[in-house]
């Protein structure tokens, strides 16, 4: 439990909890926004319906989280979040 007191982990804990949530709903709707963008140009050329375009959306970001997986950015991003974290800093090369 949070104190209230502890007003920079509350907000901390807040914008975390916000953004798991956010990259969750944020990959569904972004599939709906870009399909519903692009259906009236594709369908000069190709007719497909718009959960077949939510889906190939959907599963290209997968693909681009697996190149982010297989290239290892997530580490990169975290060992520099941790280099840029004077409290983590301190903490690992305590003398």
């Amino acid at each position: 439990m949070i104190k209230l007191k502890n007003w920079k982990r509350l907000i901390a804990v807040s914008k975390f909890t916000l953004t798991r949530g956010y990259s969750y709903c944020s990959t569904a709707l972004i599939g709906v926004i870009g399909a519903t963008s692009i259906k009236p140009y594709l369908d000069q050329y190709i007719e497909l319906r718009l959960w077949v375009l939510i889906l190939l959306a959907v599963a290209g970001f997968m693909f681009i989280g697996l190149l982010d997986r297989v290239f290892n950015i997530l580490g990169e991003e975290q060992s520099y979040l941790t280099e840029r974290n004077k409290t983590m800093m301190e903490g690992l090369y305590k003398k």
